[in-house]
């Protein structure tokens, strides 16, 4: 109770927690001072206004001096109160100074004591607002962080009025904190900080964070923590929630069979299923990435061994959800887990049986009975029923891009595709397919796409010289084979775009005889041709400005068509 002293105490008290003493006008009682309206009341208020810029200016002192955090925030509590009670018109307006003057000051001055005895500003603290959150203190100051003293609690208010502004403790925090030690991403138990490395005050940790969450879930705080290392993982490590997967011990117990270095979840206290939450959820687009990753990484024969019967059953369990996600779905197919007779394979390059048996070898059909067997699952993934015309379009072409076949394959598989031709005749997918496929043998042992090969002819061999690819007929099957063949894209002419380049050839020289005279062959075969409407290809137009003609009684050079007239023209220039 701070008396007003006119070098001795006056009876009038100040509300303030210390004395004030000034060369105060009295009242003639020396009981109390004037606080009237004049000179002597102006003079007066002056001195309690002087009084409150000493406080302030002292403020950095006063920790010091009072050596008691407590006592120190009582004061500023009891400065704060007088200041309420000026505006409510309960005192004169000069007491009202000492607040006004301290507001200010104290966000920035070292006056908030911590619970490692620090003196901190505002700024560098943060202040539990729970009592059952002190227990977490000590890990909290492990990790970094200045917490202010909890025995300072009564002041809550005061600490989170807008002009002092102490930070309540939040997630925030304690994430940047984590992330600051090094927490944010997988750690060994032994490379943990020395506050962290009992099982005990990783609860501890925990069960805080739990606690924070059920009070604040900032975007931006959430987004921080799930990047920090506080979950224990099944390899022993402590992992960030966004890394280790949450799962039932059966799909564990599966798929780290598959991939041990996949990260799960390891058992927590009850209280943490908030934080289990937060841990992404081992989902089939999950698996899905997983096992390629696994499958894809692996070397050649050294794929580690699973049951792929249990992963797809536990896939197909999942239907719902891959059939909402077409790119899980799609990715599902695409991995080398589906049994067939020679081993494992994609999906996507398998068919399930049906009324075709492939009598070369080439289609891999799934082998249902192993599956016991999930057809209708394996339709959902995208698998088709094998039928001849999805065999020629899709397993023929196939085996051809891998060009593992053996010679007798690729004869077989003409003939098959010969016998059968009246299957796929109409089907335009299954011609584009197998014509960009070089399934053709041609007579220099070559196998060549059709587009690249013609049908031994005379007209042929002269037009385009002895350098061209001709297709051999099988014995026995040459009058189908044909059919099969022409129907891909075998040419029995010469095409227009092999003219030209076979022009090109022959004019690279200065013409000679010779050189005239298969230009000739090349001229007569084009105009019979032409005859028969076969004109307006750009191909044979780029004829129509390259230098390819001779001229009468002239070997010194080629010319373009423009520059030269035709023979039943001559007599125009007999009297030239």
């Amino acid at each position: 109770k701070g008396l007003l002293c006119a070098c001795l105490p006056t009876q009038q008290e100040s509300g303030l927690p210390f004395h004030i003493n000034a060369d105060f006008f009295p009242h003639s009682d020396r009981k109390r001072v004037i606080l009237e309206k004049d000179y002597q009341s102006e003079w007066n208020r002056a001195a309690i206004r002087a009084a409150a810029g000493v406080l302030c200016d002292n403020l950095h002192r006063l920790p010091k001096t009072l050596d008691d955090h407590q006592h120190l925030w009582r004061l500023f509590g009891t400065v704060q109160r007088v200041g309420e009670d000026v505006v409510a018109g309960h005192k004169d307006e000069s007491f009202g100074e000492f607040w006004t003057r301290l507001r200010p000051k104290l966000r920035e001055s070292k006056v908030f004591f911590t619970t490692r005895k620090e003196w901190k500003t505002a700024s560098e603290v943060v202040f539990p607002s729970e009592r059952e959150e002190d227990p977490a203190v000590p890990v909290l100051e492990g990790l970094g962080l200045s917490i202010l003293n909890t025995d300072l609690r009564p002041h809550f208010n005061l600490f989170r009025s807008k002009e002092v502004g102490v930070p309540i403790l939040d997630i925030g925090h304690i994430a940047d904190a984590l992330a600051a030690s090094g927490l944010d991403e997988r750690v060994e138990l032994g490379e943990l900080p020395a506050v962290l490395q009992s099982e005990r005050a990783r609860r501890i940790l925990r069960r805080e964070l739990v606690t924070l969450l059920a009070r604040h879930r900032r975007p931006e705080a959430l987004r921080k923590l799930v990047r920090c290392a506080v979950m224990p993982g099944r390899d022993g490590a402590i992992w960030p929630c966004d890394q280790v997967y949450r799962a039932d011990k059966e799909t564990v117990a599966l798929f780290t069979s598959v991939d041990a270095a996949i990260p799960f979840l390891a058992g927590v206290e009850e209280d943490a299923a908030e934080l289990v939450r937060l841990c992404p959820d081992f989902t089939a687009a999950v698996a899905v990435a997983r096992l390629a990753t696994t499958l894809l990484g692996a070397d050649a024969g050294s794929a580690p061994p699973f049951d792929p019967v249990a992963v797809l059953g536990w896939f197909e369990d999942r239907r719902d959800d891959l059939r909402r996600d077409p790119a899980a779905q799609n990715g599902l197919a695409a991995l080398a887990i589906f049994p067939c007779i020679e081993g494992l394979k994609p999906l996507t390059s398998l068919s399930l049986p049906g009324d075709f048996i492939d009598p070369i070898g080439l289609a891999g059909v799934v082998d249902l009975a192993r599956l016991n067997g999930r057809r209708e699952f394996l339709m959902d993934l995208g698998a088709k029923t094998l039928t001849f015309r999805r065999y020629a379009r899709d397993h023929v072409s196939r085996a051809c891009r891998q060009h593992d076949m053996t010679v007798a394959q690729k004869r077989s598989i003409v003939r098959l595709l010969a016998e059968r031709l009246g299957e796929i005749r109409d089907d335009d997918e299954i011609r584009h397919s197998l014509a960009e496929q070089p399934i053709v043998e041609c007579t220099d042992g070559q196998f060549r796409c059709p587009s690249d090969v013609y049908f031994d002819g005379d007209v042929v061999r002269v037009v385009l010289g002895g350098e061209v690819a001709l297709a051999v007929l099988p014995i026995g099957h040459e009058r189908a084979s044909q059919d099969l063949l022409h129907w891909l894209g075998v040419e029995e002419s010469p095409r227009f775009d092999a003219v030209t380049r076979r022009v090109r050839e022959l004019t690279a020289l200065p013409p000679t005889d010779e050189l005239v005279e298969a230009i000739g062959v090349i001229f007569r075969h084009l105009g019979k041709r032409l005859s028969e409407g076969e004109d307006g290809n750009p191909d044979l137009m780029q004829l129509s400005a390259l230098a390819w003609l001779p001229a009468r009684n002239d070997r010194t050079r080629w010319h373009r068509p423009g520059e030269l007239y035709a023979t039943f023209q001559d007599y125009l220039f007999e009297s030239q």
